[in-house]
């Protein structure tokens, strides 16, 4: 596939991958501080200079993580129950030992071991035990310190399938508990008995039978290899279902721990969730009902037919949780938090998720020629259907989906939508909504000044540093609950002198009103402009309602971020190492938090500054009577409320001083900014003139536009003659100005010049417009002038 290491490894950056070199013939990276070093395409010379290297990947960089199968159990296991992933490698010694996939959130590493001998069965390996980047894999085409090449399997190549973390977790502990039990598992002569006090105990826990008859096919691979008679694991299983069903008996734990050693047994049954009783970290909002099943009978030159009949019933059950949004398939799901709450957001639906709906809906049978007739026996779903689904984009049935969110809606009718299921009307799927929803039927402006009291008494202790941060702040809260109702809001900045000011606080009061639970945030810090727009585009898969980026450091610039706060139409965004890139409807609310922060670009004009200062030197050690996160959590929906009748109110009141829109935010100025300058007589984007001055790229402008006007007027003047005039003496103000802006190694740099003044020109700055102005005959180049605007 890559003739050199430096090949590989500009591919794989190229790609999206954390790429880092490790020495020729060995596991680990030498370089310090290898965790954090993000390469570009253009670095990889530097690091890859023609030698001989291996190359690794950084886990846990965009959602990157490698199940490493490290025995031959496991990986047998594996090709029953972990999904499928075209980036999948070993080496001639361990073949298909590493698969690789993308998860959100990403999981943190896990070993698995026997807990007998200690042996290593195979590993999740993912982010630390502190949620960082910390470990690595060595991918095609190092070599391994056995000195054996590693190399992708056949029909492999590096884009690894996306998958929900939770059900990762659950494949790889599923496949570490095949392994243990094939180590330890009877021998010829009560192999039988064994395999029917597994499915026993899988019965029991309320497996489905594909589920227990994959994991018994996995079994068999592990101990008979490439001679397993996978009907013989399938028939012990449908034996064990079919007694139980009838009312009969079937062994179980007491059985199979006579022939197993008992540690093994419970070890393996923990991994599978049996014997704790645990249940699944994530599971879908909407199941089938149940009932009987269609049948479907199957003929082989009617496949297309099938799908698409198939299909429709799928679209059209009234209990369906198959949704399409933007040429993808899209499962609503829920996520259990330790609290006892649950995070709400969407799973795309692959090949296998389409395979359980059809098990789950239809009984597929063949017709089988006997005596006098025709026989109807069961079928296996024929492989092809549900990547015949799935092909049918552009012409599917199913309904579309937003998001999934945990507030009350408005409609474009100004009726309010607040029970759960799926609004036809606005395309959202509720869940979770609290009780104690107070909303007046036709709210008047009384009932919208007692609504600001509500709000305001959740940031009654927080130290505003005016009334415009005041105003800002309420400003987050109704924009976290109505973004979904108004369309694109302007990203929230959470900002102060120094750290427990009370910024991510301040936003998990807003999270929590939107979501009902103290919201997760994407760490920021020493994050640089790519791996920011990485870990977006995992929160946007997601379907997150809410996405912080918590303890920014410097200045806030991200173009994924740009796009997706200002627009209201789908976002593209890039899976991690492959080339699809998938549309993505968002009603996410944005905000950041961090310390001194600096906004640049094009997001000046995106983000509403919410400055805190405590005014003393140990903000962390202040005591406080109220705990707003509390009042949110335990009264949502008086607050939720609170923010409906405000926006209510004001639409009602036929949006009385209506304020000029901000661009691409017309729904929020209408419904939250105008509604809260009615109130409060504060206009919440005041602050945005504040961030301007603090912008380092428009202080630089203005500064070297100002030098430029003092010092040549309007003359016209190229490019090279411009440095020229810089350098002379008595204008070292203009030549600092300049340097400020193409400065390098502290010479004037004329490409940088000429690319600056591209990108400034026809802007006013400080009263000065920057324009080409003719050519210069002598130059053959373009001239340029700074004049009053």
């Amino acid at each position: 596939m890559w003739a050199t290491a430096a090949e590989a490894a500009r591919a794989y950056a190229q790609a999206g991958f954390a790429v880092v070199p490790v020495p020729y013939g060995e596991k680990r990276p030498v370089i310090e501080g290898w965790q954090k070093l993000r390469l570009a395409p253009a670095d990889v010379p530097r690091y890859f200079n023609g030698e001989l290297a291996n190359v690794g990947l950084i886990l846990g960089c965009g959602g990157l993580v490698d199940c490493d199968l490290d025995s031959p159990e496991a990986a047998a296991a594996a090709q029953e129950l972990l999904p499928q992933t075209p980036f999948r490698y070993g080496r001639q010694s361990k073949p298909a030992s590493h698969y690789m996939y993308q998860c959100e959130p990403t999981p943190a590493t896990k070993q698995y071991k026997c807990p007998l001998t200690g042996a290593s069965l195979c590993e999740l390996r993912g982010l630390s035990r502190k949620g960082e980047t910390g470990a690595q894999s060595l991918v095609p085409p190092s070599v391994n310190p056995s000195g054996e090449p590693v190399r992708f399997e056949p029909g492999a190549r590096p884009e690894p399938a996306c998958v929900e973390a939770a059900a990762l977790e659950r494949a790889v502990a599923k496949t570490a508990a095949a392994a243990l039990l094939a180590r330890h598992w009877p021998g010829e002569g009560s192999r039988n008995q064994a395999f029917l006090a597994l499915a026993g105990i899988l019965a029991r826990s309320g497996w489905p039978e594909e589920g227990a008859a994959r994991f018994a096919r996995a079994l068999y691979r592990c101990l008979w290899r490439g001679t397993a008679d996978f009907r013989a694991a399938e028939a012990e299983v449908s034996h064990t279902y079919a007694k139980l069903a009838d009312g009969g008996e079937a062994t179980g734990i007491p059985t199979l721990a006579e022939m197993i050693h008992e540690k093994a047994l419970r070890t393996a049954l923990r991994w599978l969730g049996i014997e704790a009783g645990t249940q699944p970290s994530a599971e879908r909002i909407v199941r089938p009902e149940g009932g009987s099943k269609i049948e479907v009978v199957l003929r082989v030159d009617m496949l297309a037919e099938l799908a698409e009949q198939c299909e429709r019933v799928l679209a059209e059950a009234s209990d369906s949780d198959v949704f399409q949004q933007s040429g993808r398939l899209l499962c609503p799901v829920k996520k259990p938090t330790p609290e006892g709450g649950a995070s709400y957001g969407v799973a795309t639906l692959n090949a296998d998720g389409i395979l359980l709906r059809l098990h789950e809906r239809f009984r597929f049978v063949k017709l089988k020629p006997v005596k006098g007739g025709l026989e109807r026996v069961p079928a296996d779903v024929p492989q092809a259907l549900p990547r015949l689904i799935l092909a049918r984009r552009g012409r599917w049935q199913y309904r579309h989906l937003r998001g999934v969110v945990s507030v009350p809606v408005i409609r474009p009718d100004g009726t309010v939508a607040a029970r759960e299921g799926y609004d036809e009307a606005t395309g959202l799927l509720l869940a979770n909504l609290p009780d104690g929803l107070d909303i007046p039927e036709q709210p008047k402006p009384d009932d919208a000044v007692q609504a600001l009291r509500t709000l305001s008494e959740l940031l009654r202790e927080f130290p505003f540093e005016s009334h415009v941060d005041l105003t800002a702040a309420l400003s987050a809260l109704m924009s976290a609950v109505l973004r979904p109702s108004i369309g694109p809001v302007p990203l929230h900045l959470f900002t102060a002198p120094a750290a427990g000011s009370g910024k991510t606080y301040l936003f998990e009061v807003a999270g929590a009103l939107a979501t009902g639970l103290r919201p997760p945030v994407l760490a920021a810090s020493g994050v640089n402009a790519e791996e920011l727009d990485k870990r977006l585009a995992a929160a946007l898969l997601a379907g997150r309602p809410i996405v912080c980026l918590d303890n920014l450091e410097g200045t806030l610039q991200s173009p994924l971020l740009c796009q997706a706060v200002a627009s209201a139409a789908a976002v593209e965004v890039r899976r991690l190492g492959t080339y699809d890139s998938p549309q993505i409807d968002s009603v996410a609310a944005y905000f950041a938090t961090g310390n001194n922060v600096t906004v640049a670009g094009d997001m000046l004009r995106r983000v509403i500054p919410v400055r805190l200062d405590p005014r003393c030197e140990r903000p962390e050690l202040r005591m406080f009577e109220f705990n707003p996160l509390r009042a949110v959590l335990e009264n949502r929906g008086r607050y939720l409320g609170a923010c409906l009748t405000i926006a209510l109110a004001y639409r009602a009141a036929g949006m009385p001083d209506k304020l000029v829109p901000l661009a691409s935010f017309e729904g929020w100025s209408d419904s939250t900014r105008s509604a809260l300058q009615w109130l409060t007589e504060q206009d919440c984007c005041d602050g945005m003139e504040a961030l301007r001055r603090e912008d380092p790229g428009l202080e630089a402008a203005g500064a070297l536009l100002q030098a430029w006007h003092q010092t040549l007027g309007s003359k016209p003047m190229p490019i090279k003659a411009l440095i020229e005039e810089a350098g002379r003496d008595g204008r070292e103000e203009f030549r600092d100005a300049m340097l400020a802006v193409c400065g390098k190694n502290g010479m004037l740099d004329g490409k940088r010049l000429g690319y600056w003044v591209r990108t400034w020109k026809n802007r006013i700055v400080s009263g000065l417009l920057l324009e080409p102005s003719g050519e210069d005959a002598h130059a053959k180049a373009r001239c340029w002038r700074v004049r009053t605007a």
